[in-house]
Order: C-alpha cells, then structure tokens, then sequence
C-alpha cells in the first residue's frame, strides 16, 4: 500500500471518528432530554396518584387476585386454644392470624413486620399445631438460646444444635431426626450448620423423607442480602432447603422499615433546601435504607425539588445516567445510601443532608465531608430521631465494636453542651480548635430547664429487671410502651420522645445493655443504680447525677443543624459509672 493511500484511509477514518463523535453528542444530548422529561412525567403521574388515592397502572402491569387469609379455617379453634393457652397471648396482633394461616395451609410466607409486631409466633404456633419437626434458622447464639429457654418454660418441646450443644443432647436430636424417637417440635440451627455440616443435612433428609419436617422458618432474613454477607455468608446458601424440601412450607422473616416516610422531616428538609439554595446548587441526602432513598426522592420532587435516587438495587447504567445528571448540574439533589460519595470529588457540593442517624461518628464525617471541597461555604444538616437508634442497632450488632460505634454517633446527636466540632478534634484525636460559629451549638444559645428524673430511671431500671427475672426481654420501642403506662402511676408528665431520649441516654451510659439484636437488659450498674436510687430517693445526689436538659424545641424530628422551627427533647446528663 503506497504512502498516498495510507494517508489517505487514515484521513478518511479520522473523518468518520469525528462524524460518530459528533453522533455520539448528540445522542448524549437527547438521552438527557429524555431523563428530565421522564422526571417530570414521573413527578405528574405521582401527582395524579395522591389526587386519586390510588395507583396508576401503567407500563403492561396487572392485578391478581389476593387470597383472603383472614377467614374462617379448619384449625381455627385450635389454634386460639394454643394461642391462649399455652402461650399466654389473648389476642391475635396486627397480621399475625393471616401469616399463620398461609403458613399451616402450607404456602410459603415472608413476614415483614414492625419491631415487637411478634414475629416469633408467626412460626411458633403452626410448629406447634402442626405434626412433625419444625426447623428454625437463626443468627445468633443469644438469640437462639433465649428463644429455646422461653419454649421450654412454655412446655413446648424445643433444642438447639449448635457448637454449644453437648454430646449427649446432640445424639438426642439426631435420633429424634432420624429415627423420631423422644419429643421434639422445634430445632434451632445456625446458617453455618446448614452449609457446612453434611451429617446434620443427612439426618434432616431422613426426617423429611420420612414425612416428619413440618415447617423451615429463617429468622432475621435480612440476612440473605446485602446487608448481611459480611456477617454470615451462609446466609446466601439457605436456598438449598427449597431446592431438597420443595414440598415443606418456608417462611423468611424480618424486620419491616417504616413504611412511610416522615412527613414532617420531609416538609423540613424540602423547605430548608428551596429557602437556602434556591439557586439549584447541588447537594446530597443520605438515607437509612435503599426504600427510604426511593420514597424521599419522590416526596421531594412532589415538592417540586429536582431529584432522584442512587442505591446499589439500581440497574449499573440507571445508577450511573443519575450520577451524570447530577454532576453536570441537571439534577439538583441526589438521595443515596452510604454507597453514594465514595470517591465521589464533585467540589460545588453546597449541603449535605442526613435524613437518619449515621451507624457511627466516622461514617457521618466521611458523608458529611463530600460538601464544600471547594472551599466555599456549605452546610451539614442532621435529622435525629430515637426510633433511628434500633434500625441501626439491627444493622451494626454483629460489627466489631459497631454498637459502641453506634452510640458515640448517638451521644454526639443528643449533646446540648459541647461544641460538635470539638467532638470530632476528640474522636480522630487532633488539636482542638475554635468553632467560631461553625456548629449550631456555638451559633445559637439553646434556653434548657432542668428537670429531676430519678423517679424515672428507677421506673426503667426497675421494670427491665421484672422482665428479666421472668427469662425475657425487652425491644426499646416495647420497653417505652409499657414506660408510657408506668409513667401515669407516679403522675409524669414526660412525654414519648422524652421517655426515648432517656431511654437512650441510660443505654449510651452502659446502664442499659444490649445483648440480643435489639433486646434490652440492665446492665451491671443497672442493679447498683437501683440500690442507690431506692436508699435516696429525691435526694439532691440523685437530682445532680440524672438531671435532664430540656430544650424549647416542640415535639418530632429535630435537626442538628439550624432549621426554622426548634424542637423540644430531652437529654440526661449522667455520671460515670465509676461514679454511682
């Protein structure tokens, strides 16, 4: 080939390079048209929903048809007489009686309930009502051997096999899988032995085969996804117990997120973004959940705010077309989980706003320093509610050192005294350094009332104690409930929130202590506590040590950063417990 034709070929390829290029723009171009135009149909059709009160159909989606589970069914009287009588419960709670009847007409069943909604029974009862073994898979050790404990004060015939068990309890289970011989109704297990344990797998085969597995009922499966892999891996493998008993009804069970999202912070958040950044300039709003990220996206751009969600659920091109909108200023505020912002180097990011507690004091300070890195002014905004504190719980019991983690984020939330700036020179253990303003702290002077809630904290400490001395324990949510109730006998007038804040401010000083996922017991100075409190009553020792900081800042969600209307909470300033 000559020179001539060489050169010739390659000014024709640059040409066509150039030609695709162009091609290329302008697709680009009309990709982004499309976006914002499917933004703002989306945000006309959720429009049409909230005025109808119901969903729009679109896209080819159909209806099918919903079996009533709350009729009338053959093992209806038998189950009301376990339910009362050998359980103790009166009455059904919210969904339970329909999960049980799906389950005992042998269907498969997830259960997405709310915290204290009594998921257990929803796999207890029909292991009991129905004939055979029922399995039960768990992730804890704790966790499994207070649900054994309080089936066995029950009378209810219930093992676990785990590295704790004995020889001699393990030879038992064994022969009552293989064989049937002895009583047994429930067998608890841990993921690892499913996974990893083939003579435990033999024996289950021969007890369905024999037609005696009853019922495999996964507990906390949030586990199965993301969220649990790096916790216990053999989550991923359950699968294989459909695969080898396909005709024996499964349940999955787990924790339901709020359903809605709150209406209130969102109106604060949506105000507070339209009055301080009306110019569109960029920002980001981390949620707790990929569901959260979806709905507060939604409920902004009802607000007439241009946004959109980022999670990792997300198809890759779907994540990465937002992350491009939102770069190139086409989008105003994107809605992410903490998998958003790693890497992320967009320095015109004016505010960065939590819409829930972060699991720890690093993580928030990674999130919160994605604005400003241009060296221009930008603002943090964290919203703080005590209901966050469980949901995070949840997630962080299994990390090292996650829930100690978790409550220095919490301490740092509740605090009305200390400079938040200051708390993080003291936590990465740099040179402290003025504030001048920077923190809401330092820039607003909070007007706080002391009130004396030794009356209170013994109320607590004393109920937890009653309950555990009965083998059983307590969420947060269900020990503020029944403090609600305790609280009208000695005339308080302490509201919810502020019986939340108090609760949590006894955990975060170890005086309350998680040891089940969720579940609370009192700790060593629990005990101690009570003794001192019982010997001194009101006196002013007592008043000092458990005085509680009121601000004037209404009731709700509450932002630790500047908003336009403040909100009342309270706040225990305790000792140490070196000194009570």
């Amino acid at each position: 080939m000559e020179t001539e034709e060489i050169l010739q070929e390659l000014e024709n390829v640059e040409a066509e390079v150039r030609l695709v290029q162009e091609q290329i723009k302008q697709l680009v171009d009309r990709q982004d048209q499309l976006y914002e135009r499917q933004s703002e149909l989306k945000s006309l059709l959720e429009a049409f929903e909230a005025s109808r009160g119901s969903p729009i159909q679109y896209g080819g989606s159909s209806s099918t048809a919903v079996e009533n589970w709350s009729g009338t069914f053959e093992w209806d009287s038998r189950a009301d007489d376990v339910r009362l009588n050998v359980f103790g419960i009166p009455a059904y709670r919210a969904n339970q009686q329909e999960i049980i009847n799906a389950v005992l007409s042998g269907r498969d069943v997830l259960v997405i309930m709310a915290a204290g909604g009594g998921k257990s029974l929803c796999y207890q009862l029909p292991a009991v009502l129905r004939e055979g073994i029922a399995l039960v898979v768990s992730p804890l050790l704790s966790l499994i051997q207070d649900q054994v404990m309080c089936l066995a004060a029950l009378g209810i015939p219930a093992h676990m096999l785990t590295s704790t068990t004995s020889k001699e309890d393990e030879k038992f289970i064994y022969k009552a899988l293989e064989k049937g011989e002895g009583e047994l109704k429930m067998l608890y297990v841990t993921p690892e032995k499913i996974s990893k344990s083939k003579r435990f797998m033999s024996k289950l085969e021969k007890c369905h085969h024999a037609g005696r597995l009853s019922l495999i009922s996964i507990d906390e499966a949030h586990c199965c996804s993301q969220w649990g892999h790096d916790f216990r891996p053999d989550y991923k493998n359950l699968g294989i117990l459909k695969t080898q008993f396909p005709d024996v009804p499964m349940m999955a069970l787990t924790v339901r997120e709020k359903s809605s999202v709150g209406k209130v912070v969102i109106d604060e958040i949506a105000k507070y973004i339209q009055e301080s950044y009306p110019n569109s300039e960029s920002g980001i709003v981390y949620c707790f959940s990929r569901k959260e990220c979806e709905q507060v996206a939604q409920e902004l751009r009802q607000r007439g705010i241009s946004a959109d969600y980022y999670h990792a659920d997300m198809d890759i091109n779907a994540r990465e077309k937002v992350h491009m909108r939102w770069s190139k200023n086409k989008l105003q505020v994107i809605v992410g989980t903490v998998a958003f912002g790693m890497g992320i180097n967009k320095p015109d990011v004016r505010f960065v706003i939590h819409h829930s507690l972060s699991k720890s004091v690093e993580t928030y300070y990674q999130e919160s320093g994605r604005a400003g890195r241009d060296g221009l002014p930008s603002e943090c905004l964290l919203f703080f509610r005590p209901a966050d504190v469980p949901r995070q719980s949840s997630m962080v019991f299994y990390e090292n050192s996650g829930l100690q983690n978790l409550y220095d984020i919490v301490r740092y939330s509740q605090s009305k005294k200390q400079c938040r700036r200051s708390t993080f020179f003291r936590h990465f253990a740099e040179p402290l350094q003025d504030c001048n303003g920077m923190c809401d702290i330092c820039a607003f002077s909070y007007e706080v009332n002391e009130v004396d809630v030794t009356r209170h904290a013994q109320c607590i400490i004393s109920l937890l104690q009653d309950i555990q001395d009965n083998n059983q324990r307590l969420t947060m949510l269900q020990l503020v409930d029944k403090m609600k109730i305790k609280l009208k006998e000695i005339d308080s007038d302490l509201k919810r929130e502020e019986i939340e804040q108090l609760v949590l401010q006894l955990i975060i000083d170890r005086v309350l202590l998680e040891k089940i996922i969720g579940k609370l017991k009192t700790g060593k100075y629990g005990s101690r506590i009570l003794e001192v409190i019982s010997k001194c009553g009101n006196s002013e020792q007592q008043h000092d040590n458990n005085a509680v900081s009121k601000e004037e800042q209404g009731r709700g969600a509450r932002a630790s950063k500047r908003t336009k209307k403040e909100k009342a909470v309270v706040v225990v300033d305790s000792s140490d417990d070196s000194e009570v």
